[in-house]
Formats: C-alpha cells, sequence, structure tokens
C-alpha cells in the first residue's frame, strides 16, 4: 500500500489579497470556540467569563471584546469565543477555564474566518449583505449573523469599514470568490477565480519580451495600469491571459504563463 502522508492546509488556500488597496486575510491564526449555556447557568456563566476572560456575556447584536478575546452571540444560549491560539489545543483551554460553567465544542476547523478593509469595503459588502452595515447602525463590535451570496455568514465590526466575517468552511472557496468578485466589481478591475491567485510579474516576463508585451492588446485593455518599460508590476493571470497590472515588482521571467503555474 502506497504511504500516504496528509498535510494540514488552510480552508481558503491562505494569503492575504489586495484589490486597489482593500484587503481580504484569511485569519488562519484565529481559534473559534464555541461556548453553550447549561440549564440556569446563566449567572454561573457569566461570572467565570467575566473573571477567566475580561469578557461580557454579549447580545445578540453586540460582541464583547477583552484580552484580546471576543465573544459573539450565535444563538440564544450559545457563543463563539475567538482568541488568536498557535496551537491545536483551544477547545481543552477554553473548558479548563471555564471549569464547568459552559459545555465546549472546538469550531476552529469548522468555520472560515476573513477579515476585510479597505476604501471600497462598505460598497463591496453592501452587493452581497443585506445587512445595513453603516457605522451609526453597526457600530465597532456589532454582530450579526446573515446570508452572503446565498451563503450563511457572520460578520463583526472592527471597525469603520473593517469587518471580520464567519463561514462554513465547506463553502469557504465559494465565500472567498464571492468576496474577491465584489471587490473586483466596485473597483472596476477585472475579477478572476480563486484558484488564480495574484502572481509577481517578475515571475513571467523575461526582461527581452517587455518591448514585446509594450505593444500586445493585453497592455493596451482597459483597466490596464502598465506604463512603462520597467513595469515594476504585478498582475492577476486569468483565464490563461493578462487582464490587469498593478504597480509592486519588476520582471524577469516569460510570458505567457502556463495553467500549472495560476
Amino acid at each position: 500500500m502506497a504511504d500516504i502522508r496528509l498535510t494540514a492546509a488552510p480552508l481558503s488556500g491562505g494569503g492575504d489579497i489586495d484589490i486597489a488597496g482593500n484587503r481580504i486575510i484569511a485569519r488562519d491564526d484565529l481559534a473559534l470556540v464555541s461556548v453553550a449555556t447549561p440549564l440556569q447557568g446563566d449567572a454561573a456563566l457569566k461570572k467565570v467569563l467575566t473573571a477567566e476572560f475580561g469578557l461580557k456575556m454579549p447580545s445578540a447584536t453586540l460582541s464583547s471584546m477583552a484580552k484580546g478575546a471576543r465573544a459573539v452571540s450565535m444563538a440564544p444560549d450559545a457563543m463563539l469565543l475567538i482568541f488568536a491560539h498557535p496551537t491545536p489545543d483551544a477547545e481543552m483551554h477554553v473548558r479548563a477555564k471555564l471549569g464547568g460553567a459552559g459545555y465546549t465544542t472546538d469550531q476552529t476547523d469548522s468555520m472560515l474566518a476573513i477579515e476585510v478593509s479597505g476604501p471600497d469595503t462598505m460598497a463591496a459588502m453592501e452587493r452581497i449583505c443585506p445587512l445595513d452595515l453603516h457605522p451609526d447602525s453597526f457600530g465597532r463590535n456589532a454582530s450579526g449573523r446573515t446570508v452572503m451570496e446565498h451563503m450563511a455568514a457572520t460578520i463583526i465590526a472592527l471597525g469603520d469599514a473593517h469587518f471580520l466575517l464567519l463561514t462554513a468552511s465547506s463553502s469557504a472557496k465559494s465565500f472567498l470568490h464571492a468576496l474577491e468578485t465584489s471587490y473586483h466589481n466596485v473597483t472596476g478591475l477585472p475579477a478572476c477565480s480563486t484558484r488564480q491567485r495574484k502572481i509577481y510579474f517578475r515571475d513571467i516576463i523575461r526582461e527581452p519580451d517587455i518591448a514585446a508585451l509594450q505593444r500586445s492588446d493585453a497592455v493596451r485593455r482597459p483597466g490596464c495600469r502598465g506604463r512603462n518599460q520597467h513595469y515594476r508590476q504585478s498582475l492577476l493571470a486569468c483565464s490563461g491571459g493578462l487582464d490587469y497590472i498593478d504597480a509592486t515588482r519588476s520582471v524577469t521571467a516569460v510570458w505567457p504563463v502556463s495553467p500549472s503555474r495560476v
């Protein structure tokens, strides 16, 4: 029998995506632990939560934050604790602190956490999120459960135009694709699939090919930002071609890109 080795991988494919100054960050550093309140155990859980985590009990529309941890209401008598935890024992850590005051379940691998921010975030969110996210209605630490592009999601306000999104791991890539597409729609930049990540321009074009690339239709295509022969640029390679160029890096490899390199 073949020796099969499994390697852990981020739910979303990982990474920090930048679209015209807007950030989409897969928060793979966060642990997610659900806590259910025992029958008639509200007072005991509230006391321990404050003593051990410094947290207040969250309300249906407002999360609480203290000492690097956040509590978010998910349902009556159920909350989610969110905090950075480097090892896969977050549930045991929470269970030990609660001392039986709450029933715990590790949700870290069941949900995807994505942080979004940037100048076009509100416009991107209003295309796919039915909640009113204006700061006057959905200020810092506000939370809500909703549906985004037919996928269940929880959204938490970290600040103005700055949100943490939670969704099921089973639809992680579809959810990330919906986010990217919405940002591309509001920024006017071409969209690409979540599999086709941003790759550096230096990885696909060799120096002698620069002149030819400058003359190509791709560089003159609407949305392209290439402006000089130095091309300190990066690009999104979509559908085997060049969709737009965005200034960041220099050039050193060969075009076109084979599908296996996208």
